[in-house]
């Protein structure tokens, strides 16, 4: 298992053509996966298990918050499936598709008028956007095109849907200004 390798090896396993590429999706028992994580992340399964304390404990949400932004930031194809033996690999042509960027959300969301709307959205005058907004919270949007606009949590996105793929930058940004509250 190679988690998005560079592309000079891509092309070789392309070359080859006896290697599968990864759909990212993994099935487990939950103690498996957390005994793996013990194995090889063993500082992040320490503070999962903090958390699962406070889940059960008195542990009020900022308390909670905190100790969550503590916590390594790393996926588990790097920090685990990388390096177990624990892992089969079943190949499959099942039609998925991950709604993990704007632009695929926007091909399986329903479309709305000229726009694709999730939530409380009112586009007047505007067309080929993507507009989503969570529970409580409303976007509104005039005369506008080609953007993604969206609300959740505490935060608000609004970007031309060519750069769509550069929100890990403000990601990134945000993190670093220290208003991880909002991601």
């Amino acid at each position: 298992f190679v988690e998005k390798p560079n592309s000079e090896t891509a092309l070789g396993y392309l070359k080859e053509g006896r290697y599968l590429w990864n759909s990212g999706m993994f099935f487990f028992k939950a103690q498996v996966i957390l005994d793996e994580m013990e194995k090889f992340l063993p500082d992040l399964h320490a503070g999962l298990l903090e958390l699962q304390e406070g889940v059960h404990g008195e542990q009020d949400s900022e308390t909670f918050a905190a100790r969550y932004q503590t916590l390594r930031s790393i996926s588990i194809d790097f920090g685990v499936m990388e390096h177990t033996d624990k892992i089969v690999v079943i190949p499959a042509n099942i039609g998925w598709s991950d709604v993990g960027s704007w632009s695929v959300f926007e091909d399986v969301a329903e479309k709305e008028g000229a726009n694709v709307a999730k939530g409380d959205c009112v586009l007047l005058d505007s067309a080929d956007n993507i507009a989503y907004a969570d529970t409580g919270h409303v976007v509104a949007a005039l005369g506008v095109e080609d953007l993604v606009i969206a609300v959740s949590g505490g935060a608000v996105l609004v970007c031309p849907k060519n750069r769509s793929q550069e929100v890990r930058r403000l990601v990134e940004e945000i993190r670093q200004r220290g208003w991880s509250r909002v991601l």
